[in-house]
């Protein structure tokens, strides 16, 4: 019979002092100046996220409008004409 640990079989005899997400977090023990870090942590996640999107749509389309604006226009015929 061979030897195993509880590291092995992934349980763990330890308690857990990890919060999980749906536990209500206790915010008398925290220090106030961390609730506002955390808090700002999230606003600035939040408006990352909101830039991110709104910079990817804006550059999607205009990267079309530059790409299709010539066919649009019938500008397209004269490509290369006056170049010497």
């Amino acid at each position: 019979m061979a030897a195993w640990s509880t590291q092995d079989s992934g349980v763990s005899s330890a308690p857990c002092r990890c919060r999980r997400d749906d536990d209500p977090v206790d915010q008398d023990d925290q220090d106030p100046g961390e609730l506002y870090a955390a808090e700002w942590r999230e606003l600035a996640r939040i408006l990352d996220r909101l830039c991110f999107w709104i910079l990817l749509v804006l550059m999607t389309v205009s990267g079309f409008v530059i790409l299709l604006y010539p066919k649009y226009t019938g500008s397209e015929s004269d490509w290369g004409t006056g170049i010497t």
